[in-house]
């Protein structure tokens, strides 16, 4: 809620709701902020906005309903937290419209790439590399041990 512009009297004598698709997080805020991208508000008078659920994001400040709250194309991801699709990094990747985790490269494999929407971004570790198949992808043999395969 925030104080209106206009006074009666002198003083303020009520608060005015926000509207949807806004919020007000503070006692005594004389203005209402749009809900950022990633979040919507349906109802007016509201301290906070929603997040979109996990798997989808949008693009716009200020929406009112998670209509505005679409999936994630391959190759992104959400947590539904607030951060919106987010590419898969590197040694990931991911299939599906409105994914909320990305896969990871099978062990000796890994990818450079962020934003991968298929398996084909996992290549083979190349020799003097090894991969246990996590987010740390190909790594370097340590001195001592080699891999030439």
């Amino acid at each position: 809620m925030y104080r209106p512009p206009s006074k009666s009297g002198g003083g303020f004598v009520y608060c005015t709701a926000c509207s949807p698709g806004s919020f007000a997080p503070y006692y005594g805020t004389v203005t209402c902020s749009s809900c950022p991208a990633n979040t919507y508000s349906p109802i007016p008078g509201q301290s906070s906005c929603t997040n979109c659920a996990t798997g989808t994001g949008s693009f716009s400040s200020g929406s009112t309903s998670s209509v505005a709250c679409l999936n994630c194309v391959p190759g992104y991801y959400s947590k539904g937290d607030g951060n919106g699709c987010l590419p898969c990094p590197p040694n990931t990747y991911s299939l599906n419209f409105g994914a909320s985790t990305c896969t990871t490269c099978p062990a000796g494999q890994g990818s450079n790439f962020s934003g991968g929407a298929s398996a084909g971004v996992c290549l083979n570790c190349q020799p003097g590399y090894y991969s246990k198949g996590d987010v740390n992808g190909c790594q370097r043999c340590a001195p001592g041990s080699f891999n030439n395969q």
